[in-house]
Parts: C-alpha cells; sequence; structure tokens
C-alpha cells in the first residue's frame, strides 16, 4: 500500500465526511453512503453467500450508477447529505481501484461508530 495513496484517500475522506456537528439530517445521509461504501468494498470470501455477493454488487450498481431511478436515488442522497455525488463516485471508484478499500473501511467504521 503506498502511503501516498492512503494520505490522499484518507483527505478526501475527511473532506466528505467533514458534516456540521448538530444537523442529524446530514449525517444520517452520510452514512447511507458510507454502509454503501462499506457494502461495495467487502472483501470476497471463499463462502460468502449469495446474499453478500448480492449486497456489494447492489451497492456497487448504486453508486456507480449513471441512469435510472438507482443513479436517482444516489444523487438525491448525496443533494441530502450536502456533497456532490461526483466527488463521492470519484472517491468510491478510487477506493475500489488502488486496493486501499481495507483502509478506507477501518475509517469509515471510525467514522460511523464516533457519530
Amino acid at each position: 500500500m503506498s502511503s501516498k495513496i492512503s494520505v490522499d484517500l484518507e483527505e478526501k475522506l475527511e473532506v466528505l465526511s467533514d458534516t456540521p456537528a448538530g444537523d442529524p439530517h446530514r449525517l444520517l445521509f452520510m452514512a447511507v453512503i458510507f454502509q454503501a461504501m462499506l457494502d461495495a468494498t467487502k472483501p470476497e470470501a471463499d463462502n460468502e453467500s449469495a446474499e453478500a455477493v448480492l449486497e456489494r454488487s447492489r451497492a456497487q450498481a448504486w453508486l456507480f450508477a449513471t441512469t435510472g431511478v438507482t443513479a436517482t436515488d444516489f444523487i438525491t442522497v448525496c443533494v441530502l447529505a450536502g456533497i456532490d455525488y461526483s466527488h463521492v463516485r470519484s472517491f468510491a471508484h478510487q477506493v475500489i481501484n488502488t486496493g486501499e478499500s481495507s483502509f478506507i473501511r477501518k475509517k469509515i467504521n471510525a467514522i460511523l461508530n464516533h457519530s
């Protein structure tokens, strides 16, 4: 794991999670986005259930769909979270494609457990 990539991803995660305290609605929608990222980056296991595979696939589809109801729902959640959906999509793409998902999963879990 490249420390430069980790630092870059950590900085992006901090920007995405920069939600003012006391705004429960934004926190709720940020939690939805973070949970989708956790689901989308869950490591594959040899003995995982068909349901686990389906949930990973659904989360990835929700994050990356560009047309249809799924894309509209994703954009709406991002708007309600107060963040630009293209930043979330770019961040998710980078996390999945850099092999840094374990590091980011730990950071997301820390954020969700702190909120």
